[in-house]
């Protein structure tokens, strides 16, 4: 969902958790939450795994 992408993208963007629950205005726990749906879905277990999972199954763009 377009939510998930969001999270995804700024990830990418080298954002830690506190910087993007404050850029999303959500709780950290919500991020933390929300990411570890997110590595499921992907089937990765870190960080750097979920960005390039996402930008080959081009669900993110590259940061510019």
């Amino acid at each position: 969902n377009a939510r998930q992408v969001a999270f995804v993208q700024l990830v990418g963007e080298g954002l830690a958790y506190p910087a993007i629950a404050g850029r999303l205005n959500l709780s950290l726990g919500t991020i933390k939450a929300e990411l570890q749906v997110i590595f499921k879905k992907l089937k990765v277990d870190d960080r750097s795994r979920l960005v390039a999972a996402a930008l080959s199954k081009n669900l993110v763009s590259r940061p510019s």
